[in-house]
């Protein structure tokens, strides 16, 4: 599986819809150290990113890698933790640090162009514009690595229990908070002053607090209820087993056949 930053325009061009999957070579080069040197081709602003990327990635926080940063870019989200890993913060944005902390990837790929020299841009004409150039470096349709998929399952499967009320606030398929709370929130930012931002905070911190409210409601009613849910419980680990050493069975049995198939 190949990582977005190992072709970002071609996936850029993906995310836009413009063209369908074609093989391309992946770049071995080193990543280049992070200072703002005068550079005007986009391949260098995007190996920038990319480094940017390589940092969060070494700080350690999962959720920035790279597929679900440049969901990022193209759904408006705030990263976060963006800064944190930069060593030249302030020439690097050329920002105030509250105004920092609320760019967009987006707006922070046009601010990069034009402070490299490249003049006033919007990514989405620049992609029109160079289109056929664009479509010759276009990657695989399964760029996104397995493990990611993964996370997402097991994040849904620990949020299943969650009751309705909560669902429709802490939905894991839609980044945490749910559209219809992220809408409001979005409607709320496009004031650009600080109170919305601190509502916003005021609005995750209420869920998350609903959220821990029922997950201790839940570990007290558990002593409760053990008692009957136990027999239920060890029905269905049975059952699971079973099925997962008939599951094994059947993959045997067809690989026997497959392997006949091809020595006949």
């Amino acid at each position: 599986s190949q990582s977005f930053w190992s072709n970002p325009v071609g996936r850029i061009v993906e995310l836009l819809g413009c063209s369908k999957s074609a093989s391309i070579e992946v770049s071995t080069t080193p990543m280049p150290p992070i200072c703002p040197t005068k550079v005007d081709t986009l391949p260098q602003v995007l190996e920038k990113l990319k480094r940017i990327e390589y940092e969060l990635r070494y700080w350690g926080d999962p959720r920035h890698d790279a597929a679900k940063i440049i969901q990022r870019i193209w759904r408006g989200w705030r990263v976060r933790r963006f800064d944190e890993a930069l060593e030249h913060r302030r020439a690097w944005y050329n920002l105030s640090l509250e105004k920092r902390c609320h760019v967009t990837m987006k707006q922070f790929f046009e601010q990069q162009w034009e402070l490299q020299g490249g003049g006033k841009v919007s990514l989405e004409r620049y992609v029109a514009e160079n289109i056929e150039e664009l479509r010759k470096q276009d990657p695989p349709e399964d760029w996104m690595p397995w493990r990611v998929k993964m996370r997402w399952s097991f994040v849904t499967i620990q949020m299943s229990w969650v009751p309705k009320r909560a669902r429709t606030l802490l939905d894991p398929r839609e980044g945490f908070l749910s559209l219809k709370v992220q809408s409001k929130l979005h409607q709320n930012l496009r004031k650009k002053d600080s109170a919305a931002i601190v509502e916003r905070q005021r609005v995750f911190f209420q869920q998350w607090r609903w959220y821990r409210r029922y997950r201790r409601l839940r570990s007290k009613a558990a002593t409760v209820i053990n008692s009957h849910v136990r027999g239920f419980l060890a029905r269905r680990h049975f059952r699971r087993m079973r099925m997962k050493k008939e599951g094994r069975l059947v993959r045997a049995v067809m690989f026997i056949q497959a392997f006949f198939r091809l020595t006949e």
